[in-house]
């Protein structure tokens, strides 16, 4: 069971929460997964997971717009992630915000990206190093780092490093072109946004990973309650469970 939620700052009372649920015993799943070959079964169910969740997520997100319009909407994760796993659902959220819904930003915890070291060439060893790396305390606390258009990761797309909070490390946020200087004009929000003494992040985003996230006594609850007795003693209860002493 996947989960996506947008919870809302004042005065916006209620979070945006949607539930999805997948088996690769479902007959849509199982019909959809006929058509895949060349693929272990493995790998197709994880990537169907990770589309799924990546298209509940920009769900969510366009749902929040049209209950707060004007919003800003934070994703957890860059827009090249959400653009190779769930891209019409993308689509959908870009027009809506290009359209005046609001101001739509990724945000990237673990910068993966090379467009710094790639931009120098030559001047980097064989091996480049990630974005992360390269600005990695060279930042000061507050400081931001706008990646010029020819640098950029997809057309339409920027990017702009930055280092809000104790952390040397920077993280980075993708954004529409289109909405440059919206998104610049938010930097001061999100870093308002951001604990001082933390890894940098916007507490929003941490706020509706905490919010989703089953605790193991949530699921152990859902597993009592769905799973016979006898079939969780023979595939879920691990054999130390049993120990006497």
């Amino acid at each position: 069971m996947s989960q996506a939620a947008a919870p809302p700052l004042a005065p916006v009372e209620e979070a945006v929460v949607d539930h999805r649920l997948f088996s690769p015993l479902l007959p849509e799943e199982e019909a959809l997964a006929s058509k895949e070959s060349g693929e272990p079964v493995e790998t197709a169910t994880e990537a169907r997971v990770k589309a799924l969740m990546a298209e509940l997520e920009l769900t969510v997100a366009l749902k929040a717009l049209t209950s707060s319009p004007g919003a800003l909407v934070l994703l957890d994760g860059g827009f090249v992630h959400f653009r190779a796993r769930a891209q019409a659902a993308f689509g959908r959220l870009a027009e809506a915000v290009t359209g005046g819904a609001g101001v739509l930003v990724g945000v990237i915890e673990e910068v993966s990206s090379r467009l710094l070291s790639e931009a120098v060439g030559e001047l980097w060893p064989a091996v480049r190093p990630f974005d992360r790396e390269v600005l990695y305390g060279c930042l000061m606390v507050g400081e931001a780092f706008v990646v010029e258009s020819e640098l950029g990761k997809e057309e339409g797309t920027g990017t702009i490093f930055a280092r809000f909070g104790a952390h040397p490390q920077p993280v980075a946020f993708d954004y529409l072109r289109v909405q440059e200087e919206e998104v610049l004009n938010s930097l001061g929000m999100l870093r308002a946004l951001t604990p001082a003494n933390e890894r940098g992040v916007p507490a929003p985003v941490d706020l509706a990973d905490r919010y989703v996230r089953l605790t193991l006594a949530e699921v152990e609850q859902l597993v009592t309650a769905a799973v016979p007795a006898a079939l969780r003693e023979v595939f879920l209860t691990a054999h130390r469970a049993r120990r006497a002493l």
